[in-house]
């Protein structure tokens, strides 16, 4: 282990770097979108990545919208229009839960991390910013779902997700952000 890498560790600071093993593991293709230590991250996990969607989450053009349905709210994210995530979270499912009001004219900063499932080894990275329309939507309904106790999540998303076909959960979204490539 780099030696620096291994102080940043000690100091409760996790390094992610392209080629490396990524310290989660995916239950499958897919997406999952988390509030963790008051960071906001996404994990996208493929197993069989092409060079477009590897340069799709790396650097191209990214729709990211937000939605609350039902009580769990829903991260969508369109990468080039040819990669489509709808990743629901409820705050209430974290024994902590910690993010920091947004600032006047600033927003959440989003890691991206694209994972090869088949060897969980990161495959690409990018960082970006939530306008500060989003983040203060986001920060609203987060702390609203933690003074409610969650009932029946599964069962919920089970019938949102027979009720909407993928990608309207996007389009009937409360607050959408373009980020150009």
């Amino acid at each position: 282990m780099n030696p620096h890498r291994k102080e940043l560790k000690e100091m409760g600071v996790t390094c992610y770097s392209v080629g490396q093993p990524y310290d989660k593991v995916m239950k499958g293709d897919g997406a999952v979108f988390e509030i963790l230590d008051g960071q906001c991250i996404l994990t996208v996990g493929l197993s069989k990545i092409s060079r477009a969607e590897r340069e799709a989450v790396d650097h191209e053009a990214l729709q990211i919208s937000i939605n609350v349905i039902d009580d769990i709210i829903f991260m969508c994210f369109n990468f080039n229009r040819m990669m489509l995530f709808e990743a629901p979270f409820h705050a209430g499912l974290y024994e902590q839960f910690r993010l920091s009001p947004v600032l006047e004219g600033e927003g959440y900063i989003l890691p991206i991390i694209l994972v090869d499932n088949a060897a969980n080894i990161i495959a690409a990275m990018r960082i970006v910013g939530l306008s500060h329309e989003m983040s203060e939507w986001l920060y609203t309904a987060a702390y609203d779902q933690r003074n409610r106790p969650v009932r029946n999540y599964d069962e919920k998303l089970n019938r949102i997700y027979l009720k909407y076909k993928p990608g309207e959960i996007m389009k009937q979204s409360i607050c959408t952000h373009f980020i150009s490539n």
